[in-house]
């Protein structure tokens, strides 16, 4: 466990049950380091949240009870953290994860919250529940929610009665809001909006920096919100791994210096000094031979949710941030809007048929591959891996 100062990096995003959105967020989770996703409407097969099945360092937290849950929230298992399954259902779930420094018992609450449109009772006895406990057990708070409701308190372009609701709640609860500034967390042709917001409370707020709309192509009509939390209580450090040692670099650089050694004691018996010289000398040596042939490995989470990512799709994901960028530079009276919305939809649409094409190639070369006994095993494993947590 590392206490020292650092951040871990937080998505918040609504994937309107796309596959193609969940797909790319699971890549990109492994591919940034980032350890959490407050998630809603995720896109679901069977009753069952899909599009992470190869993220094999992420747990899924979710109602699994409900066969059309509208949240999750996909956190790596080097965290720890501990479920919240009282506060648990369709529309919002809630971690306990451990963090350094941030409290007196180094925990907080992350939730991951949907309020339906279609309720009219927005405020659950859940979301009630658990902000009272948090306050009760002084844990710091935070939620990512997609509220469907306007306030221009968050930078909605209006204030709609649901807003009003949401507001008051959110000041009955002494809690904060981190979303800054009014670039719209939901965009289409003809429609650009803040619906979605980040809920902290005062204490979490202290911790929480960097809350931005990211600007990079999710393959959903929402934008994802990036924040930050400080001090995380386990950080991805890098480390040897024996099994890449290279023992023939290893043993010439380890008798460079062994030579030298035996040579300072080749004509007399050493003295407990020069023992101790000797042994600090030769310790030094082991270490200096042992970084040569086994270099520092940084973790890899999720490798075969980013065995498929290539220069390819990278590209084909800034010309789809470009194309974007220009189609909401113009008003939508402007004789060129419409052909900029074209141009960023086909973007889109190639980007999201050179994900599929990419995964769907990655996966056959896999099996291709499998032809030892270790690679079988290998795809067993994968097979018989659920890395669902199971909340009823």
């Amino acid at each position: 466990m590392n206490d020292s100062i650092s951040q871990v990096n937080i998505i918040q995003i609504n994937l309107q049950h796309a596959k193609a959105s969940s797909t790319l967020l699971a890549a990109d989770l492994a591919r940034l380091h980032t350890p959490l996703a407050l998630v809603q409407e995720p896109y679901i097969h069977n009753g069952k949240i899909l599009g992470f099945e190869q993220s094999t360092d992420t747990n899924l937290i979710y109602d699994t009870s409900h066969n059309r849950p509208r949240v999750c929230i996909a956190i790596d298992r080097k965290l720890v953290f501990h479920e919240l399954p009282q506060f648990t259902n369709q529309d919002l779930v809630a971690v306990k994860v451990k963090f350094s420094r941030l409290a007196h018992n180094n925990f907080c609450v992350i939730v991951s919250l949907y309020l339906p449109f279609e309720k009219i009772d927005m405020i659950s006895e859940s979301l009630q529940r658990i902000t009272d406990y948090c306050e009760t057990h002084n844990l710091p708070l935070f939620i990512g929610c997609n509220a469907n409701a306007h306030n221009t308190v968050w930078g909605s372009s209006n204030t709609n009665a649901r807003g009003i609701k949401l507001l008051e709640f959110i000041a009955s609860k002494n809690l904060l809001i981190l979303n800054d500034g009014d670039e719209p967390t939901f965009v289409t042709t003809h429609r650009r909006e803040v619906l979605d917001i980040t809920i902290v409370s005062q204490k979490a707020a202290r911790y929480s920096s960097n809350w931005h709309v990211s600007s990079v192509e999710s393959l959903s009509d929402h934008r994802r919100i990036h924040f930050e939390i400080s001090n995380p209580a386990t950080v991805l450090t890098e480390f040897r791994n024996p099994r890449k040692i290279d023992y023939l670099s290893f043993n010439i650089e380890l008798c460079k210096t062994i030579d030298q050694l035996e040579s300072l004691t080749e004509n007399s018996l050493p003295t407990f000094d020069q023992l101790d010289t000797l042994a600090t000398n030769l310790q030094t040596s082991l270490q200096n031979a042992l970084a040569v042939s086994c270099p520092l490995s940084k973790p890899k989470s999720n490798k075969l949710s980013k065995s498929w990512w290539s220069k390819e799709l990278s590209a084909l994901k800034t010309e789809c941030r470009t194309a974007l960028r220009r189609a909401k530079r113009l008003p939508d009276n402007h004789s060129q809007s419409s052909e900029r919305w074209n141009l960023y939809r086909d973007k889109r649409r190639e980007y999201k048929k050179a994900i599929n094409d990419a995964k769907t190639s990655s996966w056959q070369n896999f099996c291709t591959e499998t032809d030892s006994l270790s690679a079988t095993a290998k795809l067993h494993k994968l097979l018989c891996k659920d890395n669902t947590n199971k909340l009823t």
